[in-house]
Parts: C-alpha cells; structure tokens; sequence
C-alpha cells in the first residue's frame, strides 16, 4: 500500500528530495518521521497544482510578492538617492587643474616614474593626432612648441 508523504527537510527516497516535495513510499517502513510528513491525496493535487501555477508564473515572470515589491521599490529609492548624491558631487567638483604646458610634459618624459604611454598620451593633447610614434621625436615636437611661445 503507497502512503502520500511530503519533505519537511531534503532527503533521499529514491532519488534526492527537496523540501516540500510531494511524493509516495511503498510502505509504511519507508517512512522517516525525520524528513516526512503524512498527507491527504488531496491535499497533494492541491499542493502540486499550486507549485505547477507558481512555476508557470516564474517562467512567464507574471508573479511578483508583495515583499518582492516592497524591496523592489525600496531599492529604486536608494538608487534615486544614490544618483542624486552623484549630481551633488559633480556640481561640487574642483574643476580640473590646468592642462600641462609643453614643458611640464618634456619634464615627464625624463621622469622614471611616467610610463611612455602616460607621456604619449599627455604629448598627445598638446600636439594633437600628429604626435610623433618615438619619444625622441614627440620631445623634440614639445620642445619646438616650447620654443615657439
């Protein structure tokens, strides 16, 4: 005779079973008052066809807890906050200090604490896109510039 049982807890009855899990033992020896519980047929079918309406809903994304909106809206509040907290700072921001002159960054290309691609890129924003490729020809570039002024 099969008895309708539930998980209270994860076990194994032929395969792993999950908590809530509804399923039927053989015999009364097979039930373990551990990790089951005993219920109605009835009370089965109504708990089956609830989790197939609930898993239905998950995949179609229709369904939504009360607690899920909850949070949901509490976490769109700290974002709002987060946001306006960054347009606060950005408005309060020390303005970037001047562009280098030419001969700030001929003293960096001596520097050996300055990457070549760190000197090249501020080379770059004073010479434009006809930056030379070697650091021979872009200081000899800064240095020209450094003359002309």
């Amino acid at each position: 005779m099969t008895k309708t049982v539930m998980a209270t807890r994860a076990g194994v009855y032929g395969h792993f079973r999950e908590e809530g899990e509804v399923f039927e033992i053989a015999t009364e020896n097979h039930f373990s008052a551990f990790w089951m519980s005993e219920i109605s047929p009835e009370e089965a079918l109504a708990r089956q066809a609830t989790a197939r309406k609930r898993a239905e809903a998950q995949r179609h994304g229709t369904e939504t807890s009360r607690v899920d909106n909850v949070e949901i809206e509490a976490l769109r509040a700290e974002i709002a906050e987060k946001n306006a907290e960054i347009e606060r700072l950005m408005r309060n921001a020390p303005v970037a200090s001047a562009e280098k002159t030419a001969a700030d960054v001929v003293k960096m290309a001596s520097d050996p604490g300055v990457e070549f691609m760190t000197f090249k890129a501020a080379a770059r924003k004073l010479l434009g896109e006809a930056t030379p490729s070697t650091k021979a020809e872009i200081i000899a570039a800064l240095e020209d510039k450094v003359s002309q002024v």
